[in-house]
């Protein structure tokens, strides 16, 4: 019985603790200082394979947990919205409803997760495809400064309502 009350506690806390430490990327971005960061060859160019293993935020970072936890939609985070989001996670994790975790609910439930997060990133890589033929306007098969700032620019009203209404997604 203590294994499962420590499993579940891990659990929760670990869910807790990705939701804190995993930062979308906020306002007044240096496209300039990211594409360089993107750019892992420092050739001034971006490849279509380091695009397509470009990381951004993880599904937890502060934008979803915003949108998912703080339901008055106040800005913040109450104790009792963060605590409402553990006890719906929890009914979620007790698939036979008895208030109790059992290890196999815990690892089924982690199980459906991994499986959730497979089929979202091969999602992702197929909009990642997409979105590199978009951005590479002279289609030389890689991004140039030039080309990855003329998308931000043009997609900034896109990207911005993005980033306030989705979970970080990974394929920017």
């Amino acid at each position: 019985m203590k294994k499962i009350i420590f499993l579940a506690t891990t659990a929760i806390i670990s869910f807790s603790a990705a939701s804190m430490a995993n930062e979308h990327e906020g306002k007044g971005r240096d496209h300039g200082m990211m594409f360089e960061k993107k750019d892992s060859d420092n050739d001034g160019f971006i490849s279509k394979e380091e695009f397509m293993n470009m990381k951004k935020g993880g599904h937890y970072g502060k934008a979803y947990m915003m949108k998912e936890v703080d339901k008055n939609k106040d800005g913040e985070i109450s104790k009792a919205e963060f605590l409402e989001a553990k006890e719906e996670k929890f009914k979620k994790m007790d698939s036979n409803g008895n208030d109790k975790l059992t290890e196999e609910e815990i690892k089924s439930y982690h199980e459906n997760k991994k499986e959730d997060r497979a089929e979202k990133k091969e999602d992702r890589m197929e909009n990642r495809e997409e979105k590199f033929e978009d951005i590479d306007k002279n289609k030389d098969g890689k991004i140039s400064k030039d080309e990855m700032t003329e998308y931000h620019k043009s997609h900034k009203g896109h990207m911005k309502g993005k980033k306030d209404s989705t979970p970080p997604s990974g394929d920017e």
